[in-house]
């Protein structure tokens, strides 16, 4: 069995960027290196003299994960944007962008205060419209009801809620399945 020799790394040089670095990639014929900013661009150099190639546009929020073809030419990229992006290397083109979902939606803090105030303002715009409809009674004590009066405490609960029982849910299929295959065994 050959003996091979470890990996080692040294620091040769320091590279200023406008903003902060979440990922960095080197491509495997170690023509580009690749450097995904918080501005929500990703960066490409020529390696050897570390000199900026073509800059690419497209994502909405930061990339958090990224990887290069194995023969230099397409790069991956992946962001909290919940988007997919392959982009060419040589002219910085993107190829295709996929968005990806999953059956649990995963939002940012940004995109569920967006939603939030979206629908708040919806809810005003009706409001004037609501005011002149007939009341209803109000509900014995103890008697759940429809809100009376939506505001951006009650959907942040709201949101809150919905969030606890998807959780809870997903919890009692884990134990479940857990009770299942320790039955089986």
């Amino acid at each position: 069995m050959p003996h091979s020799k470890p990996l080692m790394v040294s620091h040769v040089r320091t590279m200023q960027m406008n903003d902060d670095v979440y990922v960095v990639a080197i491509s495997p014929d170690a023509k580009y290196i690749v450097a995904a900013l918080l501005d929500c661009t990703v960066k490409c150099f020529l390696y050897g003299f570390l000199q900026i190639f073509p800059s690419l546009y497209g994502h909405k929020l930061p990339v958090l994960c990224m990887n290069i073809s194995l023969d230099g030419t397409l790069l991956v990229t992946g962001s909290t944007d919940k988007n997919l992006k392959i982009w060419g290397l040589y002219f910085g083109d993107c190829h295709k962008s996929i968005f990806a979902h999953a059956d649990s939606p995963f939002f940012t803090e940004e995109e569920k205060e967006k939603r939030l105030e979206q629908m708040f303002e919806s809810d005003l715009d009706n409001a004037f419209e609501n005011r002149y409809s007939p009341k209803e009674e109000l509900p014995e004590e103890g008697v759940v009801a429809l809100a009376g009066k939506k505001t951006q405490e009650t959907l942040f609960a709201t949101d809150s809620i919905i969030d606890a029982l998807d959780l809870a849910e997903d919890e009692l299929k884990h134990i479940s399945e857990h009770a299942v295959e320790t039955y089986l065994i």
